[in-house]
């Protein structure tokens, strides 16, 4: 999967990110994601799983889950406020990620060497 780094990022387009945890509509976090677009209500391609971390969850590469999340078109500005909550890139790493649909927008995966013993979910919360 191919990793996004900030300084790679047009400021003058939008990106499209997919959320699945406490940035979805009605968590905690959600109001990191104010001025952008909601796009739709999807689902990953089956090629992923979610993990409990306790009060949030994270996303794995490798697993045979079907993801539900938001997808939100924003802006760099909060592009670069949610990659400081959610730790980028030494917590968790934005990439590309694959929907179902087939559409690839960014999201945050939790790398394979944190947290190897997290409980796998179906969704959060």
């Amino acid at each position: 999967m191919e990793r996004e780094e900030s300084s790679q990022i047009d400021p003058s387009r939008k990106t499209l990110l997919f959320v699945y945890g406490t940035l979805l509509r009605g968590q905690r976090n959600h109001h990191f994601l104010g001025g952008s677009e909601f796009i739709a209500a999807v689902r990953t391609a089956p090629v992923y799983r979610l993990v409990s971390l306790g009060s949030f969850p994270a996303l794995r590469e490798a697993g045979n889950h079907s993801i539900p999340g938001e997808l939100y078109a924003v802006s760099n500005t909060v592009l670069l406020r949610c990659d400081a909550l959610e730790g980028h890139p030494h917590f968790y790493l934005r990439r590309h990620i694959e929907l179902a649909d087939g559409r690839r927008p960014v999201s945050y995966v939790l790398p394979p060497d944190r947290h190897p013993q997290a409980r796998t979910i179906k969704h959060w919360p």
